[in-house]
């Protein structure tokens, strides 16, 4: 036998019982471990890390997790913590992830959140109206202020402030800002008003035409 997989095959693992399990397994048979999880319970990341920590050398994975059931431990998820958490640098291109996983995705026909963790299309969407704020602000010092890890580090857009339901008085001023509006703080609270009244509405973001409307009609209202 050249080395021992430890198979978590159901995904039911704890990350205390992998480590534990690594650990007995490599003093005992002396031979290199390698860690095979599933994502059934959400654990499959964390017991691949405790695995690795335990001692295990190889890591099971795939991209953005596509396997049985809830799926394998994804790749990317793994990776990233390594570097960014443990500082384990593996000489994985991370800037290629969301272009390697988009690939992948289109070949196997598989859709995922667009919030999934490093690879969502919608991770850096700004929509809450006190995060937007946070952005505004921290943007001159460190963008690390409002997300964990800098999107070009995995090959994501940047963070960009987008309209909903959730948004705010900041989230406007910025699109007053990107499209050159001139308006009273009055008027952009009006903004406010409409566009969380459009997107419950439709139940989605809006797009630049529909807010480019809502301007339309507030400058046009008497009233403000």
């Amino acid at each position: 036998m050249d080395a021992l997989t430890l198979a978590d095959s159901f995904g039911g693992c704890t990350p205390q019982a992998i480590y534990t399990v690594v650990k007995k397994a490599i003093k005992r048979l002396k031979k290199p471990m390698e860690i095979h999880c599933h994502q059934d319970f959400g654990l499959g990341v964390a017991n691949t890390i405790y695995g690795l920590a335990a001692g295990a050398s190889v890591a099971h994975t795939t991209v953005t997790g596509l396997g049985e059931r809830a799926g394998n431990v994804p790749m990317e998820d793994v990776v990233l913590s390594l570097l960014c958490q443990y500082g384990v640098n593996l000489g994985i291109r991370t800037e290629k992830m969301c272009e390697v996983s988009r690939f992948v995705l289109d070949l196997a026909k598989v859709k995922i959140p667009g919030n999934r963790p490093i690879v969502g299309d919608m991770l850096y969407q700004v929509e809450s109206g006190i995060v937007a704020g946070f952005v505004r602000k921290a943007r001159a010092k460190s963008p690390m202020e409002y997300v964990p890890f800098a999107p070009e580090l995995v090959g994501q857009a940047p963070v960009s402030i987008v309209l909903g339901k959730n948004s705010g008085l900041p989230s406007v001023q910025e699109w007053c800002e990107k499209l050159k509006v001139n308006a009273s703080e009055a008027e952009m609270m009006e903004m406010v008003r409409l566009v969380k009244e459009k997107s419950f509405e439709k139940k989605d973001l809006l797009t630049q035409a529909e807010f480019e409307t809502i301007v339309s009609q507030v400058k046009h209202d008497p009233q403000l």
